[in-house]
């Protein structure tokens, strides 16, 4: 995709005042007519042989920056031979020579070549030329640049990037080939960035919900992503770019070297498929898993989050919905049939999160209204809060514990149930299929009474969910209806409603009635049973 000079807006931020008023030159200046494509005054100027072919006119640009910007290849050229330096920058640093590259003008560039521009000297960022090329995606361009013997594997100063890191990330399997055969290092990492603190969660009772834990936040609160550290093989896999990661595979490129945060190319592929919006663009970055599975990635491989491929893929499957809607807009089949892969190549099934995970797609603008601490969380337990049921027998078919709870007691039945569900922000698979996630946990030894950290039950989770059938369900089976959680609040005040951090109460009346009739039901089953004893 071309990339515009207005993108670089400090590398030639002149360019951006191209339509005001003209500042007051002389009228016989190259530079003047040059960016006013007065084309025909700069053939009179170049004709007379007294321009200055270097002055600086507005902006303190010269003629040749304007020629090039314009691709104006003819009068360049005549501009050159009439003794314009082909090296000349702009106050700002610009060269003639990274216009034409941004440009994507591999004439332009050869001509400049031809009349002497330097093709190493870095920019005023310290990018080279074969940088910007290597990110226009033009192979022409990185071709004639090659062809000058520019050094392949320069590095900019800030992250320490080289040019097939920017190529990579163009997007263009063809530039990436140019660069590997010029003897790019194919497992150039680029620097670290510092590791971010923890934030912690908001202690304001007003916005954060009273007893709760808004947006998931464990008490150590969350912290963010470490930049840097990435490899060529984690750029094409972030991108779901599976011709360049061939490439770069069968170039030598590491499969386990992780990014900052310990993020494999096996797991960013598969986190990252949660990024794109378009089911196609999802199996590009599952097809990208696959392919690595089977060139021997570590299966088990997890980042510093305790994020596994096998959770990520679960959570991929069952990934957040953007509102109100039941389609949470990914390919559910694709993410199932990783998960199968994984499974049969021996993915750990019980390995938990260790940390708050970073956020995905529009949570990541908005923010999660989660209010349960989720962290220690199984892939199991992940799919019992969607209720998918077919992901949860699978699991099981290969090992899973089914009674693994998070760390602070969330167990895959309550999960099941409701804890920690949110409306318009949950993915789940229906009523029914709830009820039938809560009934496969509990057969598998998740008791109907167990109670985390916050004092909450099944019954709460359905009860504030509205999840009727669940309840009578779990009443059916000793579940405690009446119990108080550490606020004080029992299932019927959860169904009149609960602040969730920005979300209102929402009041399930008919709820709070069930869960109250049910409880006089088992208060006169006791009296009866009562009279009845000798």
């Amino acid at each position: 995709m071309k990339r515009t000079i207005l993108w670089h807006g400090l590398r030639f931020g002149c360019l951006l005042a191209l339509s005001l008023p003209l500042a007051a030159q002389a009228d016989d200046s190259l530079a003047v007519a040059a960016m006013h494509r007065d084309l025909d005054r700069v053939r009179q100027l170049l004709a007379e042989h007294g321009a200055d072919v270097d002055a600086l006119g507005p902006y303190d640009t010269p003629a040749l920056h304007w020629l090039v910007r314009i691709q104006e290849l003819e009068l360049t050229k005549r501009l050159l031979e009439a003794g314009a330096d082909a090296n000349l920058r702009t106050d700002l640093g610009v060269s003639a020579l990274s216009l034409a590259i941004e440009n994507q003008d591999p004439a332009m560039v050869q001509l400049l070549l031809e009349h002497g521009a330097d093709p190493s000297t870095p920019d005023w960022a310290g990018e080279t030329p074969l940088m910007l090329a290597a990110r226009s995606g033009v192979p022409e361009v990185v071709q004639t640049l090659l062809k000058a013997g520019v050094p392949v594997d320069a590095r900019e100063p800030h992250y320490e990037q080289t040019a097939l890191l920017h190529g990579v990330r163009s997007g263009s399997a063809e530039v990436v080939a140019l660069l590997l055969e010029n003897g790019a290092d194919v497992n150039v990492q680029s620097k670290a960035g510092e590791e971010p603190g923890f934030r912690l969660p908001d202690q304001n009772a007003g916005s954060k919900g009273i007893g709760i834990k808004r947006g998931g936040w464990p008490d150590q609160g969350q912290r963010a992503p470490t930049g840097g550290a990435k490899t060529a093989l984690l750029y094409s896999t972030r991108q779901g770019d599976l011709a360049t990661t061939k490439l770069l595979v069968e170039a030598g490129a590491q499969l386990e070297t992780p990014d900052a945060n310990g993020v494999s190319p096996l797991l960013n592929a598969i986190l990252n498929a949660s990024v794109a919006n378009q089911p196609r663009r999802q199996s590009e970055h599952i097809a990208v898993a696959h392919y690595l599975i089977e060139q021997g990635a570590n299966i088990n491989a997890a980042d510093w989050f305790g994020q596994t491929p096998l959770w990520a893929a679960v959570e991929l499957r069952n990934l957040d919905v953007p509102g109100a809607t039941r389609d949470n807009g990914i390919d559910r089949s694709a993410a199932y049939a990783l998960i199968e892969e994984l499974l049969q190549r021996g993915a750990d099934v019980n390995a938990r999160t260790q940390e708050y995970p970073p956020e995905h797609r529009w949570i990541t603008r908005l923010g999660s209204l989660s209010w349960v601490d989720f962290t220690g969380q199984t892939p199991f337990l992940r799919a019992a809060l969607s209720g998918d049921v077919a992901t949860m027998q699978l699991l099981l078919d290969h090992g899973a514990d089914a009674n693994i709870s998070t760390f602070e007691g969330t167990t895959p039945l309550m999960a099941a149930a409701g804890i920690n569900w949110v409306v318009n922000q949950t993915f789940d698979e229906g009523p029914e299929a709830l009820l039938e996630a809560v009934k496969l946990a509990h057969a598998q030894g998740n008791p109907v009474d167990a109670v985390n950290a916050m004092g909450l039950n099944a019954v709460h989770g359905a009860a504030n969910r509205g999840s009727n059938d669940i309840i009578r369900w779990l009443a059916a089976h000793g579940a405690d209806l009446n119990l108080a959680d550490v606020q004080g609040r029992t299932p019927v005040t959860w169904a009149h409603g609960v602040f969730l951090a920005t979300h209102p109460p929402v009041d399930r009346p008919e709820t709070a009635a069930l869960i109250e009739s049910l409880m006089a039901q088992s208060n006169n089953n006791s009296q009866t049973s009562g009279e009845h004893k000798p």
